[in-house]
């Protein structure tokens, strides 16, 4: 019990990790475009108020600077909305994927992680949509309905689909299950909180001492956190 509770605080721990470094590095590109925005707004200013003045400019110039700033743009919306949420679904896989394996006992990783990619890729999907289209009660309470079907999924995809499906509609309404659930999802908002703190207390935005305590309590809950999915797992 002491070897997978290590195991799943470990895989978890990686995980936030490596998420923090992609935030960051979000952030770096963020700060990039920003800064290049800046230094060619004097030039656009002026492109603007030659034309509106009809005054006469370098063709050659004026070309080559708005190919660069549309060039730019492309590149940071290419980043945002296609490189950014694959970083993002491939670390969930690498880490996720081996979490619950562990937890389901399933026997074959490779098969495991086939089953495991097909149930999380649709569910991603509709995160994003609800992420990017969607700010009402209803949409969000429905996917994290989804998500708890998806974990007791996640927790049987080792077995055959019909039995799955009947393991899914035998033990997903249970009692015990969602509750531990609905404590999941109350860890996973604490967790993001602290997480933004953290991220906070690396650009040096608090004091050393703060960082200290703010990185023992991310632990804390990442620790938490990894007990109540074996608390879970055990349940379904």
């Amino acid at each position: 019990m002491k070897s997978l509770k290590l195991k799943i605080f470990s895989l978890n721990l990686l995980f936030s990790t490596s998420l923090i470094f992609l935030f960051l590095l979000i952030k770096g590109q963020i700060v990039n475009y920003t800064a290049f925005l800046k230094s060619s707004a004097p030039k656009l200013m002026e492109l603007q108020t030659a034309l509106a003045q009809n005054i006469t400019i370098n063709i050659a110039d004026a070309k080559s600077s708005i190919e660069l700033m549309t060039k730019t743009a492309t590149n940071f919306m290419f980043f945002q909305y296609l490189i950014m949420p694959l970083l993002l679904f491939a670390l969930y896989l690498i880490f996720n994927s081996y979490i619950f394996y562990i937890l389901s006992g399933a026997a074959d990783y490779k098969a495991y992680l086939k089953r495991f990619i097909l149930i999380t890729f649709p569910v991603y999907l509709i995160f994003l949509i609800v992420a990017l289209f969607f700010n009402s009660f209803i949409p969000i309470f429905l996917f994290l309905i989804l998500v708890y079907l998806t974990l007791v999924l996640y927790l049987n995809s080792d077995k055959p689909i019909k039995k799955a499906l009947k393991e899914l509609l035998n033990k997903s309404l249970t009692i015990k299950s969602i509750l531990i659930y609905l404590l999941l999802l109350l860890l996973a908002l604490f967790y993001l909180i602290v997480k933004f703190i953290v991220i906070i207390s690396i650009i040096g935005q608090i004091g050393f001492p703060r960082f200290l305590i703010t990185i023992s309590v991310f632990l804390l809950v990442i620790f938490l956190i990894s007990l109540t999915e074996i608390w879970f797992s055990k349940s379904i």
